[in-house]
């Protein structure tokens, strides 16, 4: 699914090794994260994982609705436009949960820049939605 290029396609292929390979990856996840210390930490990374795949997903899905002369990356820069004009009116409380959704929205926007101007909207969104499943699948193989 996707291209083959692109650091997007790059991380798409590494997560498909690791989860096509679930019967060895699994045991050593469950037993490692059967370590009492380490069960909340499991949890989080799951809950993380999820929430990135969620957002991958949601954004894939907005890509696929406009027009397909859009341009991906002014799409992101506009996201990360009002992102940052609601952390400036968002309570201080709030600052950590805005910086990683800025974070994660700065992440999808270099990855989405690394494609290429001429790359149509809807590559972009093939590759959110590749990136949301496998980040998905990831996620499941948290205890």
């Amino acid at each position: 699914m996707g291209n083959n290029s692109g650091p997007i396609a790059g991380l798409n292929t590494t997560l498909n090794t690791i989860t096509s390979d679930v019967s060895t990856v699994q045991p050593l996840l469950t037993a490692l994260f059967q370590i009492q210390a380490l069960q909340q930490a499991s949890t989080d990374i799951k809950n993380a994982l999820t929430s990135a795949a969620s957002v991958a997903s949601a954004i894939a899905n907005a890509l696929n609705s406009l027009p397909s002369s859009t341009n991906p990356t002014g799409v992101m820069t506009a996201l990360q436009n009002a992102l940052a004009n609601v952390q400036a009116l968002a309570p201080a409380g709030t600052g950590v949960v805005l910086n990683s959704a800025s974070s994660l929205f700065s992440t999808i926007q270099a990855q989405l820049t690394a494609l290429g101007p001429s790359t149509p909207i809807s590559t972009a969104a093939t590759e959110l939605t590749e990136l949301s499943t496998n980040l998905t699948t990831l996620a499941g193989m948290f205890p």
